[in-house]
């Protein structure tokens, strides 16, 4: 009985194109999480000392609030 063999090289250029393709979008994702970062310190730096406190921040959170990845989704 013979075995098939079932595995082949890789297409001229896949690599390169997966490389490629991988570094546009962990370059894109960056962008987005960092504009969404911007957009959440944008919208804190709006509220008044009272509106954080009651949502559980100070001042001093903002910049830290808004780059953690959970609050932005």
């Amino acid at each position: 009985m013979d075995i098939i063999n079932t595995t082949r090289p890789a297409p001229f250029g896949a690599v390169t194109i997966t490389v490629v393709t991988n570094i546009v979008n962990n370059t894109s994702s960056a962008v987005i999480a960092a504009f969404k970062a911007h957009q959440t310190r944008v919208a804190l730096s709006k509220l008044s000392t009272r509106q954080l406190l009651d949502i559980g921040l100070t001042q001093a959170d903002i910049t830290r609030a808004s780059r953690n990845k959970t609050l932005l989704h």
